[in-house]
């Protein structure tokens, strides 16, 4: 008999058995149904992609956030961060005193051009970033920037199919493959170095007159000024420090190296007026004989109607301001008196309200531009008892309101005034136009005046000295005199006749360095002390030794003088100048004082600058050297012995003056300092660079020779990704198939996403501190120039960038593409390492991204 507790347990075991053989049943039947319902989405998949169908962008209502990387821009006036404003104003300063002041000192001590010089850049730089503030960065990058980066890989990548390796692994007909590939959509620019200055000079110009005011632009001395600065200071010499495969390498290096991006602090000083300390901080100490300032102007009734007169004719553009300033004036004299009734202290209030309403309210016709505390105060004023109207005689919200509205007449209107008909008619008179002269006649015995008597008046006008009048004496720092000994600044006597100075016989010390302080920066000094023994003492030696202070930029302009003058020295040279990203600290210069000692020491033992008026001034000027050694001016060499101007420029004098005069006849511009070793860009220096003369050697540039096609243009972040999978990873078929399968589903959404996600990271990178040390690294790159690498160096910092690179990419890449992770980024990373190449994607880029900050340039 079977136990009761056995049949339950084979019955629970059938029942576990038909459960078992159940489960399975559905489970094979729900696997064939899941794997046929998955092949009949893919292949439903497959097909849909063929069609035209497309789902849209799901995440719209999720807005992407626009990059604003300036600080505030409202009503003509341009409002920045006040650190962004300091490294501008330093940019700008450097380039202005290098470029323009190092040669304008020389003519005339008058700053006026220069200040006029200084308004014409703010005003280019206010233009620029009104521009930029209209374009958002993340779409520039997504739509222009990216898509031709990878333009240029498939480029490349199709390049390196057809070149060959040889047994070392280096492809020695890369560039001639590069250019049969490209054929002629490898950039103009390109096809040599001159032709590269060419095509940054023609762009300038194309560029200045549509960030210039048309006053300006009209001016062909501003358009020639500018045109210069920027294609052959600016442009030219940032892009070859861009596309060095040095500063790439040093550039990814901080970006991927695994510490933490490095924060830069937001200022949180106030913003200010762009560039307002650049125009204000250097007053002119000498004006014109006809100029007049504004303070004058308000204050003559006839100026003042002439003035009017001029900002009417000019549209009506700053009328508003002039009568803002004289409502200020009338209500200061009115509040002034000490005892006012109730009447004239609620007529007082009442003007105030007035003066809001009209000049301070938004849609006001008179509307200006004051900052916001300014507006608030007055604001609460007018609003309370009309007996705290007198809180505005010492409360500052008035006066810097006037204040304001004063500097931005007598910056941007009064110095055309000066120039304007209505005040030269003022000062002058009618034109002579205007004036219809009587004929004298025939039949009187009124004489006719004598015209060697006008010849004389017109030649003293234009400069000639009329007879009789004392020469014009020449202010120079080491004028020539009758005596041979002359006081310096520190209170020797130096001998000054070049015939009586031997500096071979002089000695040279570096001694220390000391800190000083100009306008509340500090800085260091080398302190040199100088012997001379080339002359007997006429003070007891006192007149023989002397210290001068110099720092660390005024030797390498003594350098680069004694280059322009006398050639290279190749046994005298100092140190390579600071990396971009190196420092200038105590350490670093410490280091330096035995290099520059015997650089000088080196100098003087040359014989052919024993005389050296250049190497005098730097020994013995208390002035700073690029100052003083402008002062050497042409006009005194003359003066002095006749041998001296040859012994200072020696053997490229005559080409120089041979390529002046050509210059001067002839207009065919390729004539133009084509001898001369003293222009701007020494022409054999633009070849002995890591560019050589570009691709010069394989133009013309003929049809694409080789295959495939070349025109391969990604359609948008996701078409990008599937590129990568496909020809950098070589990602596994599935994959990419499943990738292409859904695209026409995701897509949208995915770019959006990328979208999204960049131009937020863009938003918390680019603040005001990082654009100011971006600001800065541009000054680095356009003025300093950083040592040279060796070549096993540049290989390890090469090899370093790969390294930092892979780390940095997410590890399952790695795991998707095992084989093609590590050659599609060498690919990538040799590509870089090309400077030509790089040249190439820089200038696609550039014409790809300026018309969308000047859309001028699209039908040009």
């Amino acid at each position: 008999m079977v136990d009761e507790r056995e049949l339950f347990l084979y019955g629970l075991g059938l029942l576990g058995l038909l459960g078992s053989v159940a489960s399975v049943i559905v489970g094979i039947f729900g696997g064939i149904f899941i794997a046929l319902s998955a092949f009949l989405v893919y292949k439903a998949s497959c097909y849909i992609s063929t069609l035209s169908i497309k789902v849209g962008n799901l995440l719209s209502r999720y807005k992407c956030k626009r990059t604003s990387w300036y600080s505030n821009l409202q009503y003509g006036e341009v409002w920045v961060p006040n650190n962004v404003d300091q490294s501008l104003e330093r940019l700008l300063e450097r380039i202005l005193t290098e470029y323009i002041d190092s040669w304008y000192s020389d003519l005339t001590p008058d700053a006026e051009f220069l200040q006029e010089i200084r308004i014409c850049i703010r005003d280019i730089t206010q233009n620029i970033i009104r521009r930029l503030s209209r374009v958002d960065l993340t779409e520039v990058i997504l739509s222009d920037v990216v898509p031709v980066a990878v333009q240029h890989i498939d480029s490349y990548m199709w390049t390196l199919h057809h070149t060959k390796q040889d047994d070392t692994g280096k492809r020695k007909d890369l560039f001639q493959s590069y250019t049969n590939f490209l054929g002629k959509k490898i950039h103009i620019a390109l096809t040599s170095r001159d032709a590269e200055l060419e095509y940054l000079e023609e762009l300038s110009k194309r560029i200045i007159p549509l960030v210039t005011k048309k006053t300006t632009s009209n001016s062909d001395l501003v358009n020639g000024l500018a045109v210069g600065l920027l294609s052959k200071t600016v442009l030219f010499n940032l892009l070859d420090t861009t596309c060095n495969p040095r500063t790439i390498n040093k550039l990814l290096s901080l970006w991927f190296v695994p510490e933490p991006v490095k924060e830069y602090p937001s200022c949180k000083l106030p913003p200010v007026i762009l560039l307002f300390r650049f125009i204000h901080k250097n007053p002119q100490n000498t004006r014109s004989t006809f100029h007049i300032d504004l303070s004058q102007i308000l204050g003559d009734q006839d100026l003042l109607c002439h003035f009017l007169k001029y900002l009417k004719v000019r549209g009506g553009l700053g009328v508003n301001l002039l009568q803002f300033c004289l409502s200020v004036e009338d209500f200061n004299k009115r509040i002034l008196v000490e005892k006012l009734s109730d009447n004239e202290l609620k007529s007082l209030q009442a003007e105030v309200k007035k003066m809001y309403k009209e000049y301070m309210e938004e849609n006001s016709n008179q509307f200006i531009h004051f900052q916001t505390d300014i507006v608030d105060s007055i604001w609460n004023t007018i609003q309370a008892d009309y007996k705290d109207v007198v809180k505005l005689r010492t409360t500052p919200a008035l006066f810097r309101a006037y204040e304001q509205a004063y500097n931005n007449l007598a910056d941007n209107y009064c110095p055309g005034f000066h120039l304007s008909k209505q005040y030269l008619s003022h000062v002058f008179g009618s034109p002579f136009t205007d004036v219809t002269p009587q004929p004298y006649p025939k039949s009187t015995g009124q004489e006719r005046p004598n015209k060697a008597k006008y010849s004389r008046i017109k030649n003293g006008l234009l400069g000639n000295p009329l007879e009789g009048s004392p020469e014009p004496s020449l202010n120079s720092g080491f004028n020539a005199s009758s005596s041979s000994l002359q006081t310096s600044e520190d209170g020797d006597y130096l001998s000054t006749d070049p015939e009586t100075r031997d500096l071979n016989a002089w000695r040279v010390e570096i001694t220390r360095l000391e800190t000083r302080i100009s306008n509340g920066k500090s800085y260091f000094v080398f302190v040199l002390q100088v012997q001379r023994i080339d002359v007997a003492s006429r003070l007891d030696g006192q007149d023989l030794q002397w210290s001068v202070a110099r720092q660390y930029h005024e030797f390498y302009s003594l350098q680069s003088a004694l280059v322009q003058y006398h050639g290279i020295f190749e046994d005298a040279k100092l140190p390579s100048r600071a990396k971009i990203f190196g420092g200038r600290g105590l350490d670093v210069l410490q280091s330096k004082l035995e290099p520059f000692q015997d650089y000088i020491r080196k100098l003087l033992q040359k014989d052919s600058l024993k005389k050296s008026d250049l190497l005098f001034t730097f020994l013995t000027s208390q002035s700073e050297f690029t100052e003083a050694a402008s002062r050497l001016g042409l006009t005194r060499m003359i003066k002095s012995v006749p041998k001296k101007l040859t012994k200072e420029r020696g053997q490229f004098l005559q080409p120089f003056i041979k390529s002046f005069t050509e210059a001067s006849i002839h207009t065919d511009r390729s004539n133009i300092g084509s001898d001369c070793p003293d222009s701007v860009i020494n022409k054999q220096d633009l070849y002995n660079t890591i560019y050589k003369d570009n691709f010069a050697q394989f133009f013309p540039f003929r049809n694409s020779s080789l295959g495939p096609s070349n025109v391969y243009t990604p359609d948008g972040i996701y078409d990008i990704v599937l590129y990568v999978c496909v020809r950098l990873l070589k990602v596994s078929p599935a994959i990419t198939r499943m990738l292409h399968c859904i695209k026409w589903l995701v897509e949208g959404s995915f770019n959006h996403i990328v979208q999204y996600f960049i131009s937020k990271k863009l938003n918390s990178l680019l603040n005001n501190g990082r654009v100011a040390f971006i600001i800065d690294v541009v000054e680095e790159a356009i003025f300093s120039h950083g040592e040279e690498l060796s070549q096993a160096e540049t290989e390890f910092l090469a090899e370093r960038t790969l390294q930092l690179f892979r780390g940095y990419l997410p590890r399952i890449l790695e795991t998707l593409a095992p084989e093609g992770y590590h050659e599609g980024t060498q690919k990538i990373h040799s590509l870089l390492q090309e400077p030509r190449l790089n040249k190439q994607l820089v200038y696609t880029v550039l014409e790809s991204v300026l018309p969308r900050i000047f859309p001028e340039l699209k039908g040009s």
